[in-house]
């Protein structure tokens, strides 16, 4: 099984990708978590949308439930081709309604951070 675990470096371009998609002032002011999303065919789900569904727009698959920032940095399964497609939620530290502010999403290939998005801005992305 292949597994991405972020460096410190990703953790902060997708932190900064973040606040500037939420527009927010401060990366200290980021919450992010990271949707788990369902298999409308098998009934499966994951974190990484790569292993539950080959649809690049997701159509196949429905959001599920959320997952903390914790289960993304202790390490992602990535398919067998070293793919990752993770979406995050954006909210703001201390909001007590927790309000969305956006989503950033993170594309992975061959085991390696690629691409950061947000809507309709790329903030990170090789090309690949």
């Amino acid at each position: 099984m292949i597994r991405f675990r972020p460096t410190s470096t990703d953790i902060a371009a997708i932190r900064e990708a973040a606040r500037r998609e939420a527009k927010f002032e401060r990366v200290g002011q980021v919450i992010l978590k990271v949707g788990r999303r369902q298999s409308l065919a098998s009934g499966e789900t994951s974190i990484n949308f790569a292993l539950i569904s080959d649809d690049p727009d997701w159509q196949d698959t429905d959001l599920d439930d959320y997952e903390p920032w914790a289960a993304f940095t202790r390490g992602v399964e990535l398919t067998a081709d070293g793919r990752g497609l993770l979406d995050f939620d954006i909210r703001r530290r201390g909001d007590r309604r927790l309000d969305l502010h956006g989503n950033v999403s993170i594309g992975i290939i061959e085991g390696k951070l690629t691409t950061i998005s947000g809507y309709p801005t790329i903030y990170r992305g090789d090309g690949s």
